[in-house]
């Protein structure tokens, strides 16, 4: 995955590729997908791959590694736009009017 890339895109490619591999009847257990998809993550995701890998669960499924990628995309998402209000005083500015203006 190359750094940047909308986790969403990297999962359709992930599953593009698995596919194709299942097309040649190539048999890969749900874990082995699983742990194929952590490894393949960027530097980025470092503590996510370590968690998802090293946590105490019996096994990891390729659902649990895609519902914990598309959590972690939605929560920097918003805080990447909480930080931009906060970093722009004309927003704020205009937000602390129509609060007083109620």
């Amino acid at each position: 995955m190359v750094e940047g890339t909308p986790i969403q895109k990297y999962l359709d490619d992930f599953n593009s590729t698995i596919i194709g591999l299942e097309n040649l009847k190539v048999q890969i257990k749900d874990e082995d997908k699983a742990i194929l998809l952590v490894v393949s993550l960027p530097h980025s995701y470092k503590y996510l791959r370590e968690i998802l890998l090293y946590s105490n669960n019996d096994t990891l499924s390729v659902k649990e590694v895609k519902a914990n990628l598309l959590s972690k995309e939605k929560f920097e998402l918003e805080v990447h736009f909480l930080c931009q209000y906060e970093e722009d005083p004309l927003k704020r500015k205009t937000q602390q009017v129509k609060i007083k203006g109620t």
